[in-house]
């Protein structure tokens, strides 16, 4: 919770989770959380130049998501993630993962990808967005390594 001795609370989030390991060390998660956020300047909630919302106004919103984590000893594991609830005025929806892939003792390459999708009643339209970044981490020497990601 934030508390502004001006202004009184401005966000909170509450989230109850569950969360278990199996015997090759794969995760899974499930959370249900309740947030609520006080805008104090007006705010697009998609990130995609989209119509904003009015500065001043409060929003209680309760979302679900569900996580999965492959075995992270193998070369190759994955985790995904798909999370879906209020958001604002309106409904989010997402998914997002990523894939890394190991090079024992050289270095690593992977790929995160995250898509949401914005149903929000202010808006026109469904409005969605979508994020690949790939990375490489190489190690040529105990001294010498070459690491590099950038955002699509």
């Amino acid at each position: 919770m934030i508390w502004q001795p001006l202004l009184g609370k401005t966000d909170h989030e509450i989230s109850f989770g569950l969360a278990g390991q199996l015997s090759n060390t794969s995760r899974c998660e499930f959370a249900l959380s309740q947030n609520y956020v006080y805008l104090f300047n007006s705010l697009d909630p998609t990130g995609n130049s989209s119509e904003e919302l009015e500065q001043d106004t409060d929003y209680n919103h309760i979302s679900f998501e569900a996580m999965f984590r492959s075995d992270s000893r193998k070369d190759f594991a994955y985790n995904v993630r798909t999370y879906f609830g209020k958001y604002f005025n309106g409904t989010h929806y997402g998914l997002s993962g990523k894939t890394p892939l190991r090079f024992i003792l050289k270095g690593f390459v992977s790929l995160d990808y995250n898509y949401n999708l914005f149903d929000m009643p202010h808006l026109e339209e469904l409005k969605s967005t979508f994020l690949i970044e790939p990375m490489v981490d190489y190690k040529f020497t105990r001294k010498l390594f070459f690491i590099t990601f950038f955002a699509v």
